[in-house]
């Protein structure tokens, strides 16, 4: 029988305030962070290694998102096998150790290994954060904690622009990296001399591969789940193919050298518009009905944009409203589809969000890839791309959730 962890540890002090929501939301910035921190820097970075390939920059985001999808797949099962503090403790401490390589790497090679180990560090926090709620607390309770702790966390890539840039002017662009060590290890003290094990040796689950592989295969079979986690990778591979060419599209074709940040967070701010609009919506509505209107809004969007492209070049004002409608949209649509990938698997959630998003992550790397290669100098790739994976994902989404 499962136990609650001991209550003189996890209930008093610290754990029933607002320190903890700050720690939580610290740990699960580990992504938004590590990405958006350089976009404002990407050209820099470029220059210095002389690059031949402007598009080559994009790397040190495919690879280490790529490694983030991979460490979610050890992350879970091992806080879930050894204990959160551990896990934490080691991944937080490889996070930062690489981001000080990364701001001494000679080579652009060096740095490219230097993100994809710190992407696979940085799944931990992620994934462990949430356990970590899951473990001291339950139904409303942890769902008004999650709540608090994501508007926190729309901080994270609201701000982060503005601090890389900001980082950048004052001590060069190697020192952005240095930020991240100095973001990482604040929370690497706190869970080696403050934060109390919250899943105690009694509750801890062996590694058993025919459970895993047992678990993992209830999944697959599932149309909704394996359905939406596909609509999930496509939607999330569209936005990070964006991320990447957007320090291009707006100096190379815009201008903007200086105050790209600005422009970068007002998507911050879109997401979390639709946070909020989605958690409206939803009891009204549903996810499914939610979903499949975001998903039509999207693809409509987008192939607006890329037929007007095809006679005007279009102005930044039209590009920047056009983006931030396809990220609001991206905002209810991620939200929806990943509550209803995991519904199906309450009695293993754990293990089935850890595997899905470690999944969506992977996938979404790939078409990333795909998108950056593709850039050639112009805003079409944005629409077309878009246009492209929102008519797919629609038609998945509609056929995995036919039924409810």
């Amino acid at each position: 029988m499962m136990q609650a962890p001991d209550s003189k540890a996890t209930r008093g002090g610290w754990i029933d305030g607002p320190f903890f929501v700050l720690f939580i939301a610290g740990l699960m910035s580990s992504l938004a962070l590590s990405l958006d921190i350089f976009l404002p820097v990407l050209p820099e970075i470029s220059t210095a290694y002389q690059l031949e390939d402007s598009t080559q920059i994009r790397s040190i985001l495919t690879v280490f998102i790529f490694s983030f999808g991979v460490g979610h797949l050890f992350a879970g099962i091992l806080s879930d096998r050894y204990g959160r503090r551990p896990v934490l403790t080691g991944m937080l401490g490889l996070y930062a150790v690489m981001a000080v390589f990364c701001s001494v790497a000679p080579t652009f090679d060096a740095l490219v290994l230097g993100r994809l180990v710190q992407g696979f560090a940085a799944a931990g926090p992620r994934v462990i954060a949430v356990a970590i709620v899951r473990d001291l607390r339950s139904g409303t309770e942890m769902a008004r904690t999650l709540s608090i702790v994501m508007m926190f966390f729309m901080v994270a890539p609201i701000l982060a622009p503005f601090l890389g840039e900001i980082t950048s002017a004052i001590a060069g662009w190697r020192a952005v990296f240095a930020v991240l060590a100095i973001f990482a290890l604040p929370l690497w003290a706190v869970v080696q001399f403050i934060l109390p094990e919250t899943c105690p040796p009694e509750n801890r689950a062996r590694i058993r591969a025919n459970v895993i592989f047992g678990n993992l295969g209830r999944m697959i079979r599932a149309p909704q789940t394996l359905g939406n986690t596909a609509v999930a990778t496509l939607i999330y591979g569209a936005m990070f193919g964006f991320i990447g060419i957007a320090p291009l599209i707006y100096g190379e074709i815009y201008g903007i050298t200086t105050g790209f940040a600005a422009y970068f967070a007002t998507f911050g701010m879109g997401i979390a518009g639709a946070a909020y609009a989605n958690s409206k919506l939803v009891v009204r509505y549903g996810p499914t009905r939610v979903l499949l209107r975001a998903l039509v809004c999207l693809t409509v969007i987008a192939i607006g944009f890329t037929v007007i492209t095809q006679f005007i070049a279009p102005p930044l004002w039209l590009f920047h409203l056009t983006t931030m409608a396809l990220m609001f949209t991206k905002g209810l649509i991620y939200a929806n589809c990943n509550t209803l990938a995991v519904d199906l698997h309450r009695g293993f959630a754990g293990f089935a969000s850890a595997m899905i998003g470690g999944m969506t992550m992977l996938g979404s790397a790939v078409i990333a890839h795909m998108i950056g290669g593709a850039y050639s100098g112009n805003v079409t790739i944005l629409g077309a791309s878009y246009a492209l994976i929102g008519a797919l994902a629609t038609l998945i989404a509609l056929q995995a959730n036919c039924e409810l």
